[in-house]
């Protein structure tokens, strides 16, 4: 037997009567109807830098929509007669269902590009809760990761509850947003008062009290999780929903709980301190909860910074750069024959000179680094005796990506006595012959290699040293 859900009309009348109404008096926002004070005040402009809902599959389950409205049409994906089975685009379609169009054009409002699939079960002012579970499992084969219900009523049903939490919980797990109900009596309402559900109390921006208050008529329970901008709850759900959709395409790995979590946590505390049974954990907030999916916190999320600005390197050797407030960050070399870096932020020093590594954030912003790459240490250095007595003979392998080399040999391991020095602006030579040295000595050598920048700047590699000491003839 089919179980009629009745108070979807309450939501219909009260939307005419306040939500639409101020909706339709207000600016018209990104194709939906948000107004231009919650959007400013829900910092909607700042969350699109990251996510605009792009990719998500979400579902609205109402009593019909006008499918050809031109915010609406463009993205709509697929739709489903929960009655009928049908799947046709006529058997949704209703011109006059300003309830589902309402709530449509709000979701999109928040998230315009989602991948919207209109769900109709019941309509003139009915609903069955048969038909939503039907709903629901369709919208699970759509892979819907949310679904928007603005209805709903008095009775505990099992088997919604069942299909939500199969949702929840499952593969692919969707987060249903569900509309707190406005009686204005202190009771559970259903679908928003099951437990993995999202209920979604309403808020209007109180000017004089700079901050949004519940609305009069709102049902209120230890069940409410958020409130949402709206006149009735019927538009507060989607709103949330919207909000939902945002998240879930900037981590699309993450549950249905950690969603809600996370809408939860972000949330600005309003009324009693606390958890409270008008506003749940408070107003919703869609960019503090945008940048916390992203992993960042903070309004200075907005602005991508590295942990470090300037980095020097040997040629050969490997760095990490790491950033702070950043989200799907690309990372660019602007001389790779001198260093590279992978997706990940790793540097390669590849060979002496300078480089810049920046870091782009998704959301425009840009970070840099200055790289500067010395010469690796000179291989393969020998000091020998020459032929003849008063000489020794030092040779090195070439290294032609450097400018020369400088060699010293002394009688001591810290180069401070009898020390002679050799140096030589031409990388072809890996040679040189010192001469007239103290006959019976032992002589130290050490070589390093340098890199020319520019008339001014010169990068010195590390001295290498040849192992053990060589006496004079």
């Amino acid at each position: 037997m089919k179980k009629k859900i009745i108070t979807w009309l309450l939501c219909l009348i009260l939307l005419l009567l306040t939500g639409i109404e101020s909706v339709c008096a207000s600016v018209w926002y990104m194709d939906g109807a948000v107004s231009a004070t919650d959007s400013s005040q829900m910092e909607l402009s700042k969350a699109w830098k990251y996510a605009d809902g792009r990719g998500v599959n979400v579902a609205l389950i109402d009593g019909g929509a006008n499918l050809n409205d031109p915010a609406i049409k463009p993205r709509v994906k697929g739709v489903y007669n929960a009655d009928t089975g049908s799947t046709s685009w006529n058997s949704v379609q209703n011109a006059s269902a300003s309830h589902g169009t309402s709530c449509a054009k709000i979701l999109l409002g928040v998230a315009p590009k989602v991948n919207l699939y209109v769900i109709k079960a019941g309509g003139n002012g009915s609903i069955y809760s048969e038909q939503v579970i039907k709903g629901l499992k369709w919208a699970k084969s759509k892979k819907c990761r949310v679904i928007s219900m603005s209805f709903g009523g008095s009775s505990y049903d099992q088997a919604e509850y069942n299909a939500i939490n199969e949702l929840f919980t499952g593969a692919n797990s969707a987060l249903v947003c569900a509309s707190g109900g406005n009686s204005g009596k202190h009771e559970y309402h259903y679908s928003a008062s099951y437990t993995n559900t999202l209920s979604v109390g309403a808020a209007k921006y109180n000017s004089s009290k700079k901050q949004y208050v519940v609305i009069p008529k709102a049902t209120y329970n230890d069940k409410m999780d958020v409130v949402a901008p709206g006149g009735t709850t019927s538009a507060a759900a989607p709103f949330a929903a919207g909000t939902a959709a945002l998240l879930f395409q900037v981590k699309p790995s993450m549950t249905a709980s950690q969603c809600r979590d996370i809408l939860r946590s972000t949330a600005k505390d309003l009324g009693a301190k606390g958890k409270d049974d008008y506003y749940g954990y408070g107003l919703i907030q869609p960019y503090k909860a945008v940048l916390k999916a992203a992993g960042k916190t903070g309004s200075s999320g907005s602005k991508i910074s590295l942990t470090k600005t300037s980095l020097t390197l040997t040629a050969g050797k490997t760095a990490q750069l790491t950033y702070k407030n950043g989200s799907n960050v690309k990372w660019i070399s602007n001389k790779t024959s001198v260093a590279t870096v992978n997706s990940k932020g790793k540097v390669t020093a590849v060979s002496s000179g300078n480089a810049v590594i920046t870091a782009k954030s998704s959301n425009g912003t840009k970070a840099s680094c200055k790289i500067a790459v010395k010469p690796s240490s000179v291989k393969g250095a020998i000091l020998t005796n020459r032929g003849g007595s008063k000489q020794l003979l030092v040779t090195w392998r070439r290294d032609s990506k450097v400018t020369g080399y400088q060699v010293q040999i002394a009688t001591n391991s810290t180069f401070t006595q009898n020390s002679r020095t050799f140096s030589t602006t031409d990388n072809k030579t890996t040679y040189f012959s010192f001469k007239n040295l103290q006959t019976g000595r032992r002589y130290y050598m050490r070589i390093r290699a340098y890199k020319m920048i520019d008339s001014k700047t010169f990068y010195w590699g590390a001295w290498a040293k040849t192992s053990g000491t060589v006496k004079v003839l």
